[in-house]
């Protein structure tokens, strides 16, 4: 029973320290999307040119987590996420000293061809150190680094931005990753049982294997379909909110705070809601309930901010919230030894469909003379159409029967 407590113990540990890589993650990806208003009013930027902005560091955080796919399982999973931590912190330390358009999408770029494979080496730690039977509230707790984002990290980022620049929240995630990489070095644990002298494994041509595999492509397109679902509508939550909606600037913070305050409590819930009880059943419910706020959010005109906060707020409980048994559903479809670069390759398709989603609603909203979104009911019904494919497709999600070796 002891060693039962002190594995779970550890577990808890591993798991705490990777929401924190995935808190800066998120931080230096998220806060853009909130400073949008004053983005675009600093460097006079239109809706295609904000959306480039953000899929900017989608597309090659896709390419960079294709590429771990050839080197992901070949060494210690610690010593993987701090040198590419490192590496995100440097490019997140560019960003706050761009003064330009294209220097801070250059930034961004280059911030996000590491940012992407942090989330990707983070599952795979989870899915090595945690049972199934745990893995989605484990997964939960993890993406308790989102809910953290949400809650601490761009409301101060947004603080910082209005009291001194939009530069300044960047510089604030690039010390704060380097101290946790310093502070994980000492306190992380190895993660090397996915090593073995399995020689097939350092082979290049798992490359092809890992993608042509049926049951990996079903996982690849529920990914599709939830990313599609959620970030064509996410990138322009914040200037629709100030420029539709009546929301000030010096608002903003507060949607953050109570959005990721009640998914803190909510995302561990709903993982252990899903462990209990049938992922896919918790999945169906999250998704559908998140239908209303994401039709709301795209379709209300100028409101009160008790009405705004509660919209926003549903839409972070169960958009947030389906993540956790989702995860935890497609962490179990490989095999073992593949699991890493799998994982990998799940996260070249949420990044390239999460930049997609964002340039798609950047081609379709325009910005009018007084600064106005048009056309966001129409990004509203294509998250729609894409989240009741996520819901009807999940059920596809089959772990792949390993074979037997003579």
């Amino acid at each position: 029973m002891e060693k039962q407590a002190d594995k779970q113990t550890s577990e808890n540990v591993v798991v705490f320290l990777l929401a924190g890589f995935l808190f800066f993650h998120v931080c230096e990806f998220m806060v853009v999307m909130p400073l949008g208003p004053q983005l675009m009013r600093n460097l006079v930027l239109d809706s295609a040119q904000f959306s480039y902005l953000v899929s900017s560091y989608n597309f090659t955080a896709a390419a960079s987590a294709l590429f771990g796919l050839v080197w992901m399982d070949r060494f210690d999973r610690k010593r993987s996420l701090l040198l590419v931590n490192l590496l995100f912190a440097l490019g997140t330390f560019a960003c706050s000293i761009s003064s330009t358009y294209s220097e801070l999408l250059t930034a961004r770029s280059f911030t996000g061809a590491f940012g992407g494979i942090i989330s990707a080496i983070s599952m795979a730690i989870i899915a090595d150190v945690v049972p199934m039977v745990r893995r989605g509230f484990a997964m939960g707790k993890m993406m308790s680094g989102f809910s953290l984002a949400a809650i601490a990290g761009v409301p101060l980022g947004l603080i910082l931005a209005q009291n001194f620049s939009w530069q300044t929240p960047f510089l604030a995630v690039s010390l704060g990753s380097a101290l946790l990489s310093l502070f994980a070095l000492f306190v992380l644990p190895p993660v090397r049982s996915h090593l073995n002298s399995n020689t097939e494994r350092l082979n290049v041509m798992d490359f092809w294997r890992v993608l042509a595999r049926k049951e990996h492509l079903k996982a690849f397109l529920f990914m599709v379909f939830l990313m599609m679902g959620q970030f064509t509508v996410i990138p322009f939550i914040s200037p629709y909110l100030v420029s539709n909606m009546g929301m000030s600037e010096s608002q903003l913070p507060v949607v953050y705070l109570l959005g990721g305050g009640l998914t803190v409590v909510g995302n561990p819930l709903i993982g252990k809601l899903a462990d209990r009880y049938n992922k896919q059943l918790v999945f169906r419910l999250c998704s559908t309930l998140a239908i209303v706020p994401i039709l709301a959010i795209t379709h209300l005109g100028v409101v009160s901010l008790a009405v705004s906060l509660l919209v926003t707020s549903l839409f972070f409980i169960f958009i947030s919230g389906r993540m956790s048994p989702a995860m935890a559903l497609i962490s179990d479809v490989p095999e073992d030894l593949q699991r890493g670069r799998f994982l990998s390759c799940v996260t070249a398709v949420q990044q390239g469909s999460a930049g997609l989603a964002s340039w798609l609603a950047g081609s379709i909203i325009k910005v009018e003379a007084d600064g106005s979104l048009l056309h966001y009911p129409s990004v509203g019904y294509i998250a729609l159409g894409f989240c009741l494919m996520a819901i009807l497709w999940v059920s596809q999600l089959k772990k792949v029967e390993a074979k037997p070796s003579f």
